[in-house]
């Protein structure tokens, strides 16, 4: 299971730790930042697939949905979970990041809040 929360299939911990299905300690889900994304491990051209949104998560907040492309973080383009892993790298709950989302044949960017680990 791969997961934006934490962010990914290699274990994204950025705050998709949780998501990513990675184990860490209370003291460290406390300094972790929470996206609620789900992401696929494979790379579309142009970004990766969303598989999954944690309910009352920051993404699901800002409206991103299952089946939805994470195309970028800030200027950024992302081509596997490694680059999610490294854009949020040293992110805190309360730090703002844009994302470039894809849906069908329509691109959108969105705020989003990172939130505490749940």
């Amino acid at each position: 299971m791969l997961v934006l929360a934490a962010l990914v299939t290699a274990g994204i911990g950025l705050g998709l730790t949780s998501a990513l299905g990675t184990n860490k300690s209370s003291s460290e889900n406390a300094q972790t930042a929470y996206l609620g994304l789900h992401i696929a491990s494979h790379a579309l051209m142009g970004g990766l697939i969303i598989r999954g949104v944690d309910s009352g998560s920051p993404a699901a907040r800002a409206g991103i949905k299952a089946g939805d492309v994470l195309a970028r973080i800030g200027q950024v383009e992302v081509h596997s979970p490694g680059d999610v892993r490294a854009l949020l790298l040293g992110r805190r709950p309360g730090d703002d990041v844009q994302l470039g989302i894809e849906r069908g044949t329509i691109s959108f960017t969105v705020d989003v809040t990172l939130a505490g680990q749940p």
